[in-house]
């Protein structure tokens, strides 16, 4: 990936945002000294940035990566191991490969593998064990503490676009002892422009997320509590997917998904990455459910988007340019290649400060590149 857009994207920080504040220790103002609220609301202190940490969720150790601390990583899970990552950014990881955490039956290897790497001294009972994503992390995290590990920081869900922010905000307090990262700024600074930038719309624009499943052969509906969604309600756009009858993530079936196409015929429809896992494509979406329409916009997500970390920035932005292309720049997707093949950026309105669209665009081009 290329980085070289941090610069620019961090002077917009600037211009936008208050510095955050960390939290000083007892010792005062030269204190390293921090207390982080993990995602189950359990507060953790730390005398300074953890000199090695174990990270159990891919998106946690992306984040690791980008901040610059991957050489901290001394254990993750099957999934964050760059030959099943499939992601430059972890190829450089050195770590022990702990196997899965989404199940319960591989908590004895968990605790096994950490074991040796603590008699080895490679890690200590007081460094950072980060888990996320899946229920299991809550029982293996009493495991680890009845082990002596101390600080075992868990999140089992993160289902809107500033709670990322939060969590990557811990995870650079746990991996460089600051909250006050260039990492978080651009990660404000995205929001900051899209929020300045709708501040004259004054009709939402409609968009739905939907979920392709393998085995059944049908969509449901995006409806609340997930990141795909919230990311919609952070563009600025109407969730038309949202049904109040029910508090279920997602409803239906490709029969009301249909319905409710027709019923709105001007939303954006966006597909979440199990479309694509599946070997098809936005034509074949359009082919299959839209009778061949082309004016509609349809667009593929990235599984990173719809994640822990970073990454939800450019997800936010391209929400948000396929849903206001004449404020922030069009998105156009590759509709009949795999997701992310043929995407640009084009200018195409000034509706926002000039400043922020050419930072916009800047900032992802470079991250797409």
């Amino acid at each position: 990936m290329n980085h070289s857009w941090k610069i620019l994207a961090v002077i917009i920080a600037a211009l936008f945002i208050v510095p955050l504040a960390v939290t000083d220790g007892a010792d005062g103002a030269d204190s390293k000294s921090f207390t982080i609220t993990d995602g189950t609301g359990r507060e953790f202190t730390f005398d300074g940035p953890s000199e090695k940490i174990v990270a159990l969720g891919k998106g946690t150790n992306l984040t690791i990566a980008e901040l610059g601390c991957l050489d901290k990583v001394v254990a993750v899970d099957t999934w964050s191991m760059p030959a099943k990552a499939n992601d430059e950014r972890l190829s450089g990881l050195n770590a022990v490969d702990v196997g899965s955490i989404y199940y319960a039956d591989n908590n004895d290897n968990v605790l096994a593998e950490l074991d040796k790497l603590v008699k080895a001294n490679t890690l200590s009972y007081d460094d950072a064990v980060i888990l996320t994503a899946y229920p299991n992390t809550l029982v293996l995290r009493e495991l680890l503490e009845d082990m002596g590990f101390t600080h075992v920081l868990v999140w089992t869900e993160i289902v809107d676009y500033e709670t990322i922010v939060r969590f990557v905000e811990a995870i650079s307090q746990v991996a460089t002892g600051s909250l006050d990262t260039e990492l978080v700024e651009e990660m404000r600074t995205v929001q900051k422009i899209i929020d300045d930038g709708l501040k004259g719309v004054t009709e939402k624009k409609k968009a739905v997320y939907v979920r392709y499943t393998t085995d059944s052969g049908e969509f449901t509906i995006g409806n609340t509590g997930s990141i795909a969604v919230s990311l919609i309600e952070s563009a600025g756009g109407e969730n038309i997917g949202r049904n109040e009858s029910t508090d279920q993530r997602r409803w239906g079936d490709t029969s009301m998904m249909i319905q409710l196409l027709e019923e709105n015929p001007d939303a954006v429809v966006f597909l979440d990455v199990t479309w694509a896992n599946a070997d098809h494509t936005v034509y074949d979406f359009r082919t299959e459910y839209l009778g061949g329409d082309t004016q509609r916009k349809v667009v593929q997500l990235k599984s990173e988007w719809n994640n822990y970390g970073p990454d939800a920035m450019d997800g936010l932005m391209v929400v948000t340019q396929s849903m206001y292309p004449d404020i922030f720049g069009e998105y156009v997707v590759d509709e009949g290649g795999s997701p992310g093949d043929n995407n640009t950026l084009l200018y195409v309105g000034a509706a926002v400060a000039a400043i922020a669209i050419i930072a916009v665009a800047y900032i992802l081009l470079m991250r797409r590149s």
